[in-house]
């Protein structure tokens, strides 16, 4: 079977790291998660956006920068409603990798969560999956 053809639902993730809109992450959880990209945001099992864990060290790092030298003394940390897109750009259980990959060069985005019918997460595809399935 060609590649393109195969469902994402195949090579999904279904064991996704998810934080809530309400968490507030310091740099050393975030560190701790670096070899995520991208987090869903879930409100419930619904999701209502994505974080990128650039944008929350980025977020980090400016709030340390303004806090001075204080900023050991006193904790900090990011709120992740504070840093993510609400405008979130899923997939339907049953589309193609074609349409997976289609849909990641057109919204230039590189993780894409699954989600059923209500909205619920269900899983996600990220680039590296796709490569993986087009390679193996």
């Amino acid at each position: 079977m060609n590649p393109r053809e195969r469902v994402v639902s195949n090579i999904m993730q279904t064991d996704v790291t998810s934080v809530k809109e309400s968490d507030v992450l310091d740099i050393g959880q975030l560190l701790r998660l670096r070899w995520l990209r991208d987090m869903p945001v879930l409100d419930g099992t619904k999701l209502v956006g994505v974080v990128s864990i650039g944008d929350l060290l980025c977020a980090c790092i400016a709030q340390l920068q303004n806090t001075g030298s204080n900023a050991r003394r006193e904790p900090f940390g990011v709120r992740i409603g504070d840093v993510m897109v609400r405008d979130v750009v899923s997939i339907g259980y049953d589309a193609t990798l074609g349409e997976a990959a289609e849909l990641m060069k057109l919204q230039e985005v590189a993780f894409l969560p699954m989600v059923d019918a209500d909205g619920e997460l269900i899983g996600a595809v990220t680039e590296s999956d796709l490569v993986r399935a087009t390679l193996w």
